[in-house]
């Protein structure tokens, strides 16, 4: 549709567009093959993980769970609970302050 409208609008000519289309596409078929052969392997990820920026950016491979939103509303309930019970360990109440 927008290649069209270019072509209209004389924007562009259709030997542009058709060089746009077969590079878009090359470019897309490079990319399915990049991920597909050495991104989606198991052990690409683990190694991908390692990396600092993967760490700084807090990365995790999730393929493996089956529900993203609720694990991650697990989790979440589950490090309220620990901090609600350090808390109450510790002696301080809802806020953080020492009960004299």
């Amino acid at each position: 549709m927008s290649t069209a409208r270019g072509v209209h609008l004389m924007y562009h000519t259709i030997l542009q567009v058709l060089v746009g289309l077969l590079l878009g596409g090359g470019f897309a078929l490079a990319w399915l093959v990049v991920v597909e052969r050495h991104l989606l392997r198991p052990s690409a990820a683990a190694e991908l993980l390692d990396y600092s920026p993967a760490r700084w950016l807090y990365l995790r491979d999730t393929r493996n769970v089956e529900n993203v939103v609720r694990f991650e509303w697990e989790k979440a309930r589950e490090e309220a609970r620990k901090r609600t019970l350090a808390r109450r360990s510790s002696g301080k109440g809802k806020t953080g302050l020492k009960r004299l």
